[in-house]
């Protein structure tokens, strides 16, 4: 009686077991994709290299489905999706979509990621997104201009209504985009942006400050030529900058980052014609005791000095100058004393002198690092003509303040006279009339 028992409850304990773990599985699934739960009760949907040419319905997705993955299919128009109020994510990405009905993603509640990166999308619907999105990555499409009216029903803006809460915008390569002012100026979440590889010839400043709350800025590959004290300005809230890969660079003038106090990190990479960095570019963003920036990446570009007062380098957490073409002079000197990681330090290779080619900065003996005597001069001679410059301009205020206080009494009575009236003009005017003869 007993095994029988044994029996019966090993039995039910499978059951009970075989149940609860296909209770994890999701209860349905389109043939050709692959389901599975991650967490409790959130099922996945993927359909990714299927040759999908719609979008499955409803009726065939998992029960509480919180992601679903068509990506790399041979989708060309994306109409109305059935709804859902459980689908959180959905990637339509490296697809062929050329249309995208008006309120496709309408039914979708729940909505808060939606990648259309890499696409053939040339324009953009109005009334598109749902209200509770939060990531947007419309990337290496043909959109050249947001339409108007974008988003409608959930912001009153003129030109780009995503959604209040949206966090991150991946609006690289998207062609000759165009930005309005005011852009920005309704996404309060918005923290994250992605301007890279389009048609800039100038950063976008005032459509940027009109983003009051971002943090990371992102516009490498524009084809900016020059970066300036304008470039950036109120921009006080970034904490992230990408400049890279940004074949026009040639300069960073002075002031350039001086608006930005709060940032933290700095890309500026792979600039092939990159030369010069002025040496007051962060001017005014750090002082001798606190400084917000920890990152920077001066990587692959054709920078052959970088004074040290430029920053406090040596304290930042990562500092990296590899391939460029220094000249090892004394103005470089201080990097070979940073105490940075050695894949970082080992690698900032001397171009010039022409004694020091070729050889790695940190093994060369200092004794061998100088200035070159005819530099030195010309420092030295700009700094003397300064100095005459600045005391024979001191000395000749000083004289003429002196003379004014000698020669006070005369000019007080001048300028009495003049209030009067009075004076050598008046007498020449009062006796230069002819007089009456008398008969």
């Amino acid at each position: 009686m007993s095994s029988k028992f044994n029996i019966f409850f090993f039995s039910l304990l499978v059951l009970t077991l075989s149940s609860l773990v296909l209770s994890e599985e999701p209860d349905k699934c389109v043939d050709k994709c692959k389901c599975f739960s991650v967490g409790e009760n959130r099922p996945e949907m993927d359909c990714t290299r299927q040759n999908l040419s719609v979008i499955p319905g409803a009726s065939e997705w998992p029960k509480n489905i919180f992601a679903l993955d068509i990506s790399m299919n041979q989708l060309k128009r994306i109409d109305v999706m059935d709804s859902s109020d459980s689908l959180e994510y959905l990637d339509l990405a490296s697809n062929a979509i050329e249309t995208i009905e008006p309120n496709a993603f309408e039914k979708l509640t729940q909505l808060r990621g939606l990648d259309l990166s890499h696409n053939e999308l040339m324009t953009l619907p109005t009334e598109l997104f749902t209200d509770k999105l939060l990531t947007l990555n419309l990337s290496y499409n043909n959109i050249e201009i947001l339409p108007n009216d974008l988003l409608k029903k959930i912001l009153d803006s003129d030109l780009l209504r995503y959604s209040g809460q949206l966090k991150a915008l991946d609006l690289s390569a998207i062609s000759s985009f165009a930005l309005k002012d005011d852009i920005f100026h309704q996404l309060f979440e918005l923290t994250e942006l992605d301007l890279s590889d389009n048609d800039f010839m100038l950063v976008p400043t005032i459509p940027l400050r009109s983003a009051r709350n971002l943090k990371v800025l992102k516009l490498s590959k524009n084809p900016i030529r020059v970066l300036d004290e304008h470039s950036f300005v109120k921009m006080h809230t970034l904490t992230e900058l990408y400049l890279d890969e940004m074949n026009e660079l040639i300069e960073v003038k002075e002031k350039t980052f001086s608006y930005l106090f709060n940032l933290k990190k700095i890309s500026i990479s792979n600039n092939p014609h990159l030369s010069y960095i002025d040496s007051y570019a962060f001017y005014g963003t750090f002082n001798r005791s606190w400084i917000a920036l920890k990152e920077a990446n001066f990587r692959a570009n054709r920078l052959s000095t970088l004074p040290e007062n430029t920053l406090p380098f040596c304290n930042l957490t990562t500092l990296d100058l590899r391939e460029n073409p220094w000249t090892c002079d004394c103005h470089l000197l201080w990097a070979k004393y940073c105490h940075l990681r050695p894949e970082l330090t080992h690698g900032i290779i001397c171009a010039n002198p022409a004694a020091l080619r070729g050889h790695d900065l940190i093994m060369v003996d200092h004794h061998n690092i100088h200035c070159e005597q005819n530099q030195i001069y010309r420092e030295v001679k700009m700094m003397r003509l300064f100095v005459i410059v600045f005391v024979s301009f001191t000395l000749f205020f000083i004289g003429l303040l002196f003379v004014l206080f000698i020669k006070r009494d005369l000019l007080m009575r001048w300028w009495t006279d003049r209030r009067r009236g009075t004076g050598a003009i008046y007498y020449v005017k009062a006796h230069s009339n002819p007089i009456e003869p008398e008969f």
